[in-house]
């Protein structure tokens, strides 16, 4: 083991060489799809003992104990083949380099942070065509590697870069070991020509094809795609077909910009496939056409992949989804989801699954800035769309029965397989759009392998979540809370759906479910609503409430330097069960415990918290 290791905590999130233990003597876990541990295992102090390499700009004493160098690539040079672990701490200085590392040129470990932090210590980009900082690796073995770290959470503490300058900031492409990105500053990097293999995305960081990345205590800030007409996607991170733990960092004011007539996707954060863990990041003021804060799908890892995404305690703020005031356009454009895009895909390839959790995030202030004038001359294209202001689901969950499926697979079932999910807990408020300001949730459902199993098709659930004083600001602004599109399937209950504004008046403002309507089963909202008029779905509402649901407004609390809340144990809508069988679920993010009708999920096999 090498002396680092010894001293305190291995690189990796998982077990063996790349993980273990830190110094508190909390084991890091290995990728879990339903868990923020990650954060515990993110703090690692170094000790100036352990430095092997020293960085000071202009000079070069190669003899001195440890050695100095003058740029941050020449320090990487003198240490590749080194076959012991390496520790570059580079002194407070601006380095006008583009930084490149294949980590198969290292044998155990490597280190590249700052004596001082982020403040005093720049690596600046060339912005010839290049990111400020690449990291591959070209053979099957390779060091892990960490850019930064940080001593404690307290942002004094951080001994990491300020990245700026570059055609993107850090890039790492095709990455077997360990990778961790922390306490640093990345910003300012304007990307506006392809920087292979990446095409306009990841304008703070691009991860491709890599196995355990850690992105955790970064500040992403002010970073620019200035795309063309292939689109752009991850103004601030962007993922593909990769394993990805990102936590507490803040994203802010990452922007999608240039040509129009192209699909832009997530602002903030875009992932496309592989592994997702997000978990405790502020995600603030970015801006895309779709999923302007966060966006998360897999539509390029091809056959067989698994995408499984785990959201968790963000906070999803004023991010806006927009376009130009006028202009003509090309393709139907789709201004959907303002803080969050997430789409299931369509199970045309039974082989893939999607497994998603979206689990007590703080969603609000988010907006869909439709265009005010438009010229759409694609054939079938008659509308520009502005829906799911702060949270937009799409696609079809699939359950596949028979088959040789292993015995203990998600649904539960021996022989069966299907996608989920899971939309908890959450407080989505004061958001808009012209549809399901709120929430807008576009998600069917099939079932493939039996001629009887239309029953128990995969569904979404919606359980405890919060959707309050959204506005829906057009005339067809149906559901401003929550708008449930034609043919959706969806399980839920505990939810308080109140206290939200349509245009006009006449349309049901907390909720609208559209035709022909699959399936929805026991829901529970803040007031009753209006029964759906001709034209409409004819839902019975005890259909959608639950037993004799409590029919009064959730009292909402507005605190000083604190969002609006739901008044606890005095509210109306916490405690509305009337069996006698109550299941008492986890409290929703304010820490109000909700009781449930535990008929109305008692055989939901897609809800981990349920417990008999």
């Amino acid at each position: 083991m090498s002396e680092l290791m010894a001293e305190g905590e291995a690189l990796g999130p998982s077990g063996g060489e790349g993980g273990g233990m830190p110094a508190g003597g909390i084991e890091c876990p290995a990728f879990v799809a339903d868990s923020c541990d990650f954060l515990q295992c993110v703090v690692q102090e170094i000790s100036p003992s352990l430095v092997t390499r020293i960085v000071r700009l202009g000079f070069s004493i190669p003899g001195a104990t440890p050695p100095v160098y003058p740029s941050i690539t020449e320090a990487l040079m003198a240490a590749s083949g080194s076959g012991v672990a390496e520790i570059i701490s580079v002194q407070p200085d601006t380095y006008v380099e583009d930084v490149s590392i294949d980590l198969s040129d290292f044998t155990t470990v490597l280190m590249l942070i700052s004596a001082n932090g982020p403040a005093t210590t720049t690596i600046a980009g060339t912005g010839t065509d290049v990111r400020t900082v690449t990291v591959t690796q070209s053979l099957a073995a390779g060091a892990t590697f960490s850019l930064g770290t940080i001593n404690s959470t307290a942002s004094a503490d951080k001994r990491g870069f300020t990245i700026t300058g570059g055609d993107g900031g850090v890039g790492i492409i095709d990455v077997d070991a360990d990778v961790k990105i922390r306490g640093n500053i990345i910003s300012g990097n304007i990307t506006d020509v392809f920087v292979a293999p990446f095409e306009f995305e990841g304008g703070g960081i691009g991860v491709l094809d890599s196995d355990s990345v850690v992105i955790a205590y970064n500040d992403i800030i002010g970073n620019e795609l200035l795309v063309s007409t292939s689109g752009g996607r991850g103004a601030g991170i962007y993922s593909a077909c990769s394993s990805l733990w990102i936590g507490e960092n803040v994203i802010d004011g990452n922007v999608i910009a240039g040509e129009y007539n192209a699909p832009r996707n997530g602002g903030g954060v875009c992932v496309d496939g592989g592994n997702l863990v997000l978990c405790s990041n502020d995600i603030l003021n970015n801006k895309s056409i779709q999923g302007a804060g966060v966006w998360i799908a897999d539509v390029s890892c091809g056959p067989a992949s698994d995408f499984n995404a785990h959201v968790e305690s963000n906070q999803i703020e004023a991010n806006l989804a927009y376009g130009p005031a006028t202009g003509t356009y090309e393709w139907c454009q789709e201004f959907r989801g303002g803080g969050m895009y997430a789409d299931a895909g369509d199970a045309a390839d039974p082989t893939r699954t999607f497994n998603c959790r979206i689990l007590l995030n703080r969603m609000a202030y988010n907006d869909i800035n439709m265009p005010t004038t438009v010229v759409l001359p694609v054939v079938g294209c008659d509308i520009v769309h502005e829906q799911g202001g702060g949270l937009f689901v799409t696609g079809t969950l699939l359950r596949l029965v028979g088959g040789n499926f292993p015995p203990d697979t998600p649904c539960g079932e021996t022989g069966t397989l299907c996608d989920q999910l899971l939309i908890e807990g959450n407080f989505i408020h004061e958001n808009t759009a012209r549809q399901g300001a709120g929430v807008w949730y576009e998600v069917g459902s099939t079932a493939l392998g039996s001629p009887d199993v239309d029953d128990v098709a995969a569904r979404g659930a919606l359980y405890e979540n919060t959707t309050a004083r959204n506005h829906g600001d057009d005339p067809d602004g149906t559901g401003a809370g929550l708008f449930i599109a034609a043919s959706s399937s969806v399980r839920g209950d505990g939810n308080v759906i109140d206290d939200n504004v349509g245009v006009p008046s006449a349309y049901p403002p907390d909720w609208w479910v559209e035709c022909p309507q699959a399936r929805t089963l026991p829901f529970l909202f803040g007031q009753m609503p209006m029964i759906p008029t001709a034209g409409d779905c004819p839902v019975d509402p005890f259909d959608l409430f639950g037993n004799d649901s409590d029919d009064a407004d959730a009292v909402l609390v507005d605190d000083v330097d604190a969002p609006p809340h739901i008044a606890g144990a005095s509210s109306p809508c916490i405690d509305t069960a009337n069996d006698d069988l109550v299941l008492q679920r986890s409290a929703d993010i304010d820490g109000d415990v909700r009781d449930i009708d535990v008929l109305g999920i008692q055989d939901d096999p897609m809800d981990p918290y349920f417990e008999t």
